[in-house]
């Protein structure tokens, strides 16, 4: 389960850059999150309305809660503005039965509209986390030894400093160094030291 920063990461780099830009200039929290909403609304929209598979792709599932929390807030808000209006309007006339049950609609829609506290948000959240527990296999084990795991590193496989051209280039990756740790972690996962075996 994502938290909101994870969220926000996996955000295209122009949407980060404005929110960034936004919390610089020192613009209130919310507004950045109502700005931030309407831009993910409108990238949602952009990307999908010509192509509605791409709905599927991960920066789209990112942008999604943003976007559909964003439209229930404007909807929330629009019908807590009417069902007062319209209440206001009922009780003039002296219909208090309609008006009250605008009245209460109003105060339905208003909760929609009232922002979650932060320790409700958290808690939320670890409800929907009990189902997994750390260092507890999911699943069931299969192959040559089932349930082994193997892990490997090595540091001289890449030696990009972080400034000129691209960590992918084959001059920053030493082919010999990759070829020895995958035979490496292979005789650990295996346990036979021959890799033609």
């Amino acid at each position: 389960m994502m938290n909101q920063e994870e969220r926000i990461q996996k955000l295209p780099n122009w949407i980060k850059r404005t929110m960034g830009f936004l919390k610089k200039i020192r613009v209130p929290v919310k507004m950045v999150y109502i700005l931030i909403s309407i831009l993910a609304t409108i990238w949602y929209l952009f990307r999908v309305i010509p192509k509605p598979a791409r709905a599927t792709y991960p920066c789209m599932q990112v942008a999604a809660p943003l976007m559909s929390g964003f439209i229930i807030w404007i909807m929330a808000l629009a019908a807590t503005t009417v069902a007062f209006r319209k209440a206001k309007q009922r009780w003039i006339e002296t219909r208090y039965i309609a008006a009250t049950l605008f009245l209460v609609a109003g105060i339905g829609a208003a909760f929609l509209v009232m922002p979650k506290s932060t320790a409700e948000a958290k808690a939320n959240n670890k409800e929907l986390e009990i189902w997994y527990k750390p260092n507890i296999p999911l699943g069931v084990a299969k192959g040559m030894h089932p349930g082994r795991v193997s892990w490997g590193h090595n540091p001289k496989i890449a030696t990009w400093d972080g400034k000129t051209g691209f960590w992918w280039e084959d001059r920053f990756n030493d082919q010999s160094e990759t070829d020895k740790l995958l035979s490496q972690t292979l005789f650990s996962v295996t346990n036979i030291k021959n890799e033609k075996k």
